[in-house]
């Protein structure tokens, strides 16, 4: 699995959920848990990170497609023992 040239996921976990009423909505709610995924970020990364390669113990998010395919991040916890972070709405705090 790849997201946007930024990484690939090359092991793990992942469970996706989203809710019946997709059907008759424009927007898509997404909740991602996933345990135990390796990521191979892209070289840009790799240099920001200082690193080749993360293995998350654990990611819990919400994404949100909308209707023209553009991705909002509702939160986004992801956690290693090298790197842990939170992203959420405006006005939240957020770490790295």
């Amino acid at each position: 699995m790849d997201f946007k040239n930024y990484l690939s996921v090359t092991s793990g976990t992942a469970t996706i959920r989203y809710p019946l009423s997709i059907l008759f909505s424009g927007s898509i709610p997404l909740t991602i848990e996933a345990v135990h995924l390796a990521v191979e970020p892209e070289a840009e990364l790799i240099h920001a990170l200082g690193q080749q390669s993360v293995l998350f113990d654990r990611i819990r998010g919400k994404l949100i497609i909308g209707p023209n395919r553009e991705i909002s991040i509702d939160y986004l916890d992801a956690e290693s023992k090298t790197i842990q972070f939170h992203l959420g709405p405006k006005g939240s705090r957020e770490s790295v």
